[in-house]
């Protein structure tokens, strides 16, 4: 176990690369300027774009690795087509975050169930996130930092008695689609977490909108 977290710790150091590996991740933008005080104290109406979230097409990876290190790590992505901001795009993907963790039925939501749920929701997640505008080299650094290990570690134990497993829109897949997400190059991101034992960051690519977690149980 120490020998993983010395691992883990090595990992998560940001801002290690050489000019030159840097060089080579593509072009960057600056992430918009996001109303984030205004998220935390709850002054957005945002109903209607997590309304919005649910007609919308989403595409999902998750790895279980079933360790009690590497845990699970979750992928979430839309069209940038799909919203008509980075702001709108954020609260999208944590609301359909929201409903794939709670095992909400997005057939069963009605409009006047959204009454009063950002305030129940959303807005606690978001006072309590760290909301960091970051490069894209950053927020590269930060995802790969637990992603690599988690493949590494469900590669590993592909053929355990309690094996690895990969979904793909909540389907099982092969694990030689593994690497599928996240999408290239990412351009700009937010931290919504950055702990050594939780990473959360909201991520944007020329083609998508994209969340990734992961959390360790050790």
């Amino acid at each position: 176990m120490l020998g993983k977290l010395t691992g883990l710790f090595s990992r998560l150091e940001l801002g290690k690369k050489s000019d030159r590996e840097r060089a080579q991740v593509g072009h960057e933008i600056t992430l918009p300027k996001l109303p984030l005080e205004s998220l935390r104290a709850g002054t957005i109406a945002l109903e209607s774009m997590m309304l919005k979230s649910l007609s919308q097409s989403v595409t999902t990876l998750q790895i279980s690795t079933r360790d009690e290190m590497w845990c699970t790590a979750h992928i979430m992505e839309i069209p940038r087509t799909s919203a008509d901001s980075e702001l709108e795009a954020l609260v999208m993907l944590v609301t359909r975050r929201l409903y794939w963790l709670e095992e909400w039925e997005i057939t069963e939501t009605r409009v006047e169930d959204f009454e009063g749920f950002a305030d129940l929701w959303l807005t606690p997640l978001f006072r309590e996130s760290e909301l960091v505008a970051v490069s894209g080299a950053k927020a590269r650094d930060l995802i790969n930092g637990s992603l690599e290990s988690v493949r590494e570690c469900a590669l590993e134990r592909a053929n355990h008695a309690w094996a690895s497993e990969l979904h793909i829109n909540g389907q099982k897949a092969g694990l030689s689609r593994i690497e599928e997400m996240p999408g290239s190059p990412v351009l700009c991101g937010l931290f919504l977490s950055s702990k050594w034992n939780s990473v959360d960051v909201f991520y944007v690519t020329p083609e998508t909108y994209g969340i990734y977690d992961w959390g360790t149980g050790a």
